[in-house]
């Protein structure tokens, strides 16, 4: 097993510590096996692991890996509903993410959420990653959306059939949702992902939630009576808020959130995934990557929404998880990242 020794450069632990130069950092494999001044650590190494190899690193600061908890792996940087749901066999979505992997990972993010996505392609690399078969950071991943007619997932009108190759899984009855629980656990995912209610910037709703508090309670239970995690999509109050008294382990977007709906997130400690690297990468580069001007102004309309109301969550102790989105056209594998961060200062007031 290989072994690293990176010396001489500034230690960043993420633990709110200073910053601790003059370090060194010993890697066995994929293991961290010792951090401290750079010659404890060369002594250390010196008796324990001879023949290691050394890296230089004066001059640069180590740190962590990053974790982006909102990945598709599976997209393909799409530009079109179309070209997300239809164009692509699963075969090629695989063998493209295995390459946008290496990418997330040369990005320096070294764990990684896909919370939804076409065909099995990312419980597949999940599996090929732990299996050394492929370069990629840790996954934890969910297989399709469970969505109504009425949710993000209802892409296409009624009288076209749901492709298999869509993103979403159609389910309109209870029933329908529990046995979809039960398959997708079956077939080896980590977390249930819901399409709780639609997008603004795609002329649907949010105001509502497309599932019923007892279908959310249904989802949630059996997901938990099977192990697992779910989370879902809402940017509305409505849908965000039931979420969370359905038991939801965490909330993608929640925009536009009310001051009950806060206090009800504080309550049970749900987190909150903003993803503002997505609509911020709109706002400010629209016209560039196609953006109708309609679509832009959606996009500055929810991040005020995001300033009012996100940042009054976080104040109030809602825990936040970064993550970018990635896998549209807007939010391309392996380049912002890092830039989320960011955003989370800007538009929420979070500090560095």
């Amino acid at each position: 097993m290989a072994v690293h020794l990176y010396a001489g450069g500034t230690i960043l632990d993420a633990t709110g510590a200073a910053p601790k130069p003059g370090h060194a950092l010993l890697v066995e494999g994929n293991r961290i096996a010792r951090i401290g001044p750079e010659s404890d650590v060369k002594a250390y190494a010196d008796r324990h692991y001879p023949g290691y190899v050394a890296i230089d690193a004066r001059g640069a600061t180590v740190m962590p890996g990053l974790i982006d908890v909102h990945v598709h792996i599976s997209y393909g940087d799409i530009t079109s509903a179309e070209e997300l749901n239809i164009y692509s066999s699963a075969e090629y979505r695989t063998l493209r993410g295995a390459h946008n992997l290496k990418k997330v990972l040369r990005a320096g993010v070294t764990a990684i959420c896909d919370p939804g996505g076409t065909w099995r392609v990312s419980t597949a690399l999940r599996d090929a990653v732990n299996a050394g078969l492929i370069e990629g950071p840790r996954m934890v991943a969910a297989s399709q959306y469970l969505s109504t007619y009425n949710g993000i997932g209802g892409v296409f009108p009624v009288w076209v059939e749901q492709p298999p190759s869509a993103f979403s899984v159609l389910c309109n009855s209870q029933d329908e949702m529990v046995a979809e629980v039960r398959r997708q656990v079956r077939d080896g995912v980590d977390i249930i992902k819901v399409a709780g209610d639609g997008d603004i910037h795609r002329n649907t709703d949010v105001s509502y939630g497309s599932l019923s508090p007892d279908d959310l309670l249904a989802i949630a239970g059996m997901t938990h009576r099977l192990g697992k995690r779910c989370t879902i999509h809402a940017r509305g109050n409505r849908a965000a808020r039931e979420a969370v008294e359905a038991g939801f382990d965490w909330i993608i977007h929640a925009s536009y959130i009310t001051d009950d709906t806060i206090g009800a997130f504080v309550e049970r400690r749900t987190p909150i995934n903003p993803t503002l690297s997505l609509l911020a990468n709109i706002v400010e580069w629209g016209p560039d990557l196609g953006a109708s001007a309609v679509v832009v102004e959606h996009m500055k309309r929810e991040l005020d929404a995001v300033h009012t109301n996100l940042s009054k969550a976080y104040r109030a102790g809602v825990p936040i998880m970064a993550g970018t989105d990635s896998g549209q056209s807007s939010v391309p594998y392996g380049e912002w990242h890092a830039r989320e961060l960011e955003h989370l200062m800007r538009y929420m007031d979070m500090s560095a």
